[in-house]
């Protein structure tokens, strides 16, 4: 079966002087409990923290390159729950028991990668590529209770490590300038790991530059340092220094 479910992610962008720039991300992606099938009903939660740090290169009219750097941890887990009836527990007791089950992760990622957009008008298309290596701990708890309190509760656990998982995704978006918020979109397609040339997301957000600091003079500052300023601002504007809601 399927279902609708929200999935929120926040960035946290400040710019730092010769083009730096760091953030912070937060998502959370929350299932509502609804029928995996006719018996068995689901929920699920996963949440990200993450940090990034990016160098932008060259002429955003021409053509600007960005390098960036990630650290991302993610966790969460998914839970089940059914019953059975009638279940043999010897060849004259019958008893009805109620199932839960968990399958949770806390997975730790590393990546980095590339980006290369151009200005055309308001409009910035960007494409690139970007690889992450991971590892981690997937646990899975399962757990039946009989009526009656004739027979203990039985309760299954496991774990798995997660050790040396690749991935190369490619990205392919634009984003649109305007005058007060910034929009964009996205898809990324998974070239290396499971489910590779099958796997993919589409994002679709905004930006809303913040204004934060001191003022200070645009005649000091070097051409070069307002290449990633929104182009749609005029100079006297221009903010000292900028956090992005995404």
């Amino acid at each position: 079966d399927t279902t609708m479910f929200p999935d929120m992610t926040a960035h946290l962008r400040y710019g730092f002087e010769d083009r730096w720039e760091g953030a912070l991300r937060f998502s959370d992606m929350t299932v509502p409990r609804y029928k995996i099938s006719p018996t068995t009903e689901g929920e699920g939660q996963s949440n990200i923290l993450g940090v990034q740090v990016r160098k932008h290169m060259g002429d955003p009219k021409l053509e600007r390159v960005t390098v960036y750097a990630t650290y991302d941890y993610m966790f969460g887990g998914f839970k089940f729950f059914n019953g059975f009836q009638h279940v043999a527990v010897t060849d004259t007791l019958f008893l009805d028991s109620k199932n839960e089950g968990l399958l949770a992760w806390n997975i730790k990622t590393v990546g980095a990668g590339f980006m290369i957009s151009h200005e055309w008008g308001r409009y910035v298309p960007y494409y690139g590529f970007g690889y992450n290596y991971s590892e981690g701990v997937v646990r899975t708890r399962l757990k039946s209770v009989f009526d009656g309190g004739l027979v203990s509760p039985v309760i299954g656990e496991g774990s798995h490590s997660v050790m040396g998982t690749h991935q190369l995704r490619m990205t392919l978006g634009t984003m649109r300038h305007g005058r007060r918020v910034n929009w964009y979109a996205a898809t990324e397609i998974l070239l290396l790991g499971s489910k590779s040339g099958r796997a993919f997301a589409v994002h679709m957000g905004f930006s809303v530059p913040i204004r934060m600091g001191a003022s200070e003079g645009l005649l000091s500052r070097s051409e070069s340092e307002l290449k990633d300023a929104p182009r749609d601002l005029d100079a006297d504007e221009l903010p000292s220094s900028m956090i992005i809601l995404r």
